[in-house]
């Protein structure tokens, strides 16, 4: 995997709302396990294999015994270093055009940076970059890639621009998304680069954008400082819209403050008080709240009357 592909996998799963860290945590504990054991096997073996060649002369038995017991080190270091070898002298990669090149039908001028991938024996442009910016419809880019096999577009703003409604960031920032179709490139995707405000919900900049096959919308954005929707204090949260920007769903928490509505005490120090948005317009409360001194489950918000009800 080339240095670019990890930083897309990379990207991707950052920005991914429906991660589940514990899940994530549950499952790195559970391959350290793994790596502990498959190490204590191996030391055994070596160990077994140290006690079998008793009667060699101590210089070969000390030998072998230590080659056997590094070999994953030595598979692994003569792995990295073919992978590495194999991508510098591959001479398929990014290179500068003398001559124009199309990509997804942009003419790239000569002086572009030109990534090429092998396709059918031939060399097929895949990413492109140019020093100075170019028209991709109604938009202006300095960089376009288009994965063998698939239609969707990224595409390196070369500022932040307004693309159906969305103020989306520029290449700097990241990629945004595009689907190319006759009427031109549909936006599928990117980070936003100005607040947008939809409702109750105030959408900072940095939230990450998407669109789903039937149209809709989905948002999400996190801080390690607070915000506000819907006149509760959140640190992350995540909607989707109708392609007509009506609240289909919203949910949010906050970790590591405290706050008070009404007569009620919501605390995030030692856990996340979570908030979910209800069809009926009120959201949903639980965490560590109390009223009066009293423990209580969860609390019903109206944000349009700030009223406060236990569950």
């Amino acid at each position: 995997m080339t240095y670019p592909r990890a930083l897309s996998l990379l990207s991707i799963l950052l920005l991914l709302p429906q991660t589940c860290l514990a899940d994530m945590a549950g499952l790195g504990l559970f391959l350290i396990n793994l790596l502990l054991i498959g190490a204590a096997v191996w030391l055994l073996l070596s160990g077994l294999l140290f006690y079998a060649l008793r009667r060699r002369k101590p210089r070969a038995r000390f030998g072998l015994s230590l080659l056997f017991l590094l070999a994953p080190l030595l598979w692994l270091g003569l792995q990295l270093a073919a992978g590495f070898f194999i991508e510098r002298l591959n001479p398929v990669g990014g290179e500068t055009a003398d001559s124009p090149v199309t990509l997804a039908g942009v003419s790239f001028p000569a002086g572009s940076h030109i990534v090429y991938e092998q396709d059918n024996g031939s060399r097929q442009p895949v990413k492109a970059e140019s020093s100075a910016p170019l028209a991709l419809g109604p938009l202006s880019i300095v960089s376009l890639k288009q994965e063998p096999g698939s239609r969707m577009l990224e595409a390196g703003l070369s500022g932040g621009q307004e693309i159906e409604g969305w103020p989306c960031a520029s290449a700097e920032v990241m990629p945004t998304t595009l689907e190319p179709t006759p009427q031109g490139p549909r936006l599928q995707g990117c980070w936003l680069g100005r607040p947008r405000e939809l409702g109750a919900v105030r959408w900072p900049p940095g939230s990450v954008l998407s669109r789903d096959g039937q149209g809709n919308w989905s948002l999400f954005w996190q801080a390690d400082q607070a915000g506000e929707a819907f006149g509760l204090p959140v640190d992350n949260m995540t909607a989707s819209y109708s392609p007509r920007l009506s609240l289909l769903g919203w949910e949010g928490s906050v970790y590591g403050i405290e706050f008070t509505l009404g007569d009620y005490r919501f605390s995030g120090l030692q856990s996340s008080v979570k908030a979910k948005w209800q069809s009926d317009g009120s959201l949903r409360l639980s965490g560590d709240i109390h009223r009066r001194g009293q423990p209580v489950s969860c609390v019903i918000w109206r944000p349009e009357h700030s009223q406060a009800r236990a569950c």
